[in-house]
């Protein structure tokens, strides 16, 4: 119970995957020399090269679905839930609906108390859903752990060509990584642009670099002195 719980969190969740993937990386190391010793067969790679394959199949995948179910599970339910705030309360606006929804999340956290019998039920619900959410989670992860395990040692051999697959994994990590900087670049200079264009089509581009302090104070020159 307390192992589950443990891994219920995102710390629990990615040190044990760190650890894991550690002993895969130790191991695969270790199981392709002895293999390399009783087939009396040099490896293509350095043994290193199968440490990080096995590292890799493990690592990866589960961290990134980790990162993916934390980031993007609340938004999930907080939309599946807006629809049974609307159904419980069919007659508010949409507005009061995500005020609902907020004041259900603060009961669930346990920041504000109710004596109404309907939003305790709902709180209590909102409860569920995140702990489903989070041992739906941890399954998740220790599959995707252990067919990573399963996946790389049963392909680890002597013949295995592992410091290509690490060398093209990482070459596609890192056009990947330059792909989304340049996107990113891209997409804030272009929310630049656009928010420059909303406001020199309010204000006229001479009124705001040709003004003068005094008008804009409601005064003349004449006036003021």
């Amino acid at each position: 119970m307390f192992i589950f719980e443990f891994l219920s969190s995102f710390f629990g969740s990615s040190l044990l995957i760190c650890l894991i993937s550690i002993l895969a990386f130790i191991y695969a190391a270790r199981l392709v020399n002895q293999q390399s010793i009783k087939l009396n067969q040099v490896p293509h790679s350095l043994l290193n090269y199968y440490g990080f394959y096995s590292f890799l199949w493990v690592f990866f995948p589960s961290i990134i679905i980790l990162v993916l179910w934390s980031l993007l599970s609340k938004t999930f339910i907080d939309n599946q839930f807006l629809f049974l705030v609307q159904e419980s309360y069919p007659k508010l606006p949409e507005s009061f609906i995500f005020l609902k929804l907020a004041q259900i999340q603060n009961i669930s956290a346990g920041l504000l108390e109710t004596n109404d019998i309907l939003m305790k039920e709902l709180s209590e619900r909102y409860i569920s859903y995140q702990k489903t959410s989070i041992q739906l989670r941890v399954l998740v992860i220790l599959t995707l752990v252990f067919f990573g395990l399963l996946y790389s040692f049963i392909r680890l051999s002597p013949k295995l060509k592992a410091r290509i697959y690490i060398e093209d994994t990482l070459r596609r990590t890192f056009l990947l990584a330059a792909l989304v900087a340049i996107l990113t670049t891209v997409g804030i200079i272009s929310a630049l642009l656009y928010q420059a264009f909303i406001f020199f089509f309010t204000i006229p581009f001479t009124r705001f670099f040709l003004w003068n302090s005094l008008v804009a104070n409601g005064c003349s020159e004449r006036r003021c002195n």
